[in-house]
């Protein structure tokens, strides 16, 4: 009989958002930054986040705000080393902001040739088609990407942005 884990939603694995990626074995494709956030707030792979080129990252403010961004990044797991790997109930692919922990340093995936699945992507809530056309443009021009179409992996609301 299989047992599934019903107490604990599912997240994001890196193999759901990123279809491949390449140099990441060399640390090419991925930076450290610190980001801060709403109380109470869960990012999980494929989150689409801000650069402000200054070291942080940050949520969209809305989905106007991510279409016009110049650098978007892709959150990809909390920093293990710097995080307390406890904070986030031991998952690599969540951070999760509380009162005690509003900043935390994250791993994001910023520049890249591999191949992004779009089904994963988390885009802030009311997304347009047009703001989504925008975001994969950033992508695909600014980061290097390459855009994929991936059948979603589960049947899950991704409207974690208010």
């Amino acid at each position: 009989m299989a047992l599934f884990d019903t107490l604990h939603p599912y997240y994001n694995r890196p193999s759901d958002v990123f279809v491949r990626l390449e140099s990441e074995d060399y640390g090419y494709t991925r930076k450290t930054l610190s980001m801060t956030a709403p109380l109470n707030t869960v990012v999980q792979v494929g989150h689409l986040l801000i650069d402000n080129d200054d070291g942080t990252c940050s949520l969209p403010a809305n989905a106007a705000a991510l279409a016009a961004a110049t650098k978007i990044v892709i959150f990809i797991g909390h920093d293990v080393i710097k995080t307390d790997y406890s904070l986030n109930n031991m998952k690599r692919n969540v951070a999760q902001f509380d009162a005690a922990n509003l900043t935390q340093d994250v791993v994001v995936v910023w520049r890249g040739s591999g191949l992004l699945g779009k089904a994963n992507l988390i885009f802030p809530a009311g997304t347009t088609d047009v703001q989504k056309a925008a975001v994969y443009k950033t992508l695909t021009e600014v980061n290097g990407f390459k855009m994929a179409r991936q059948v979603a992996n589960y049947a899950f609301e991704q409207s974690f942005i208010n």
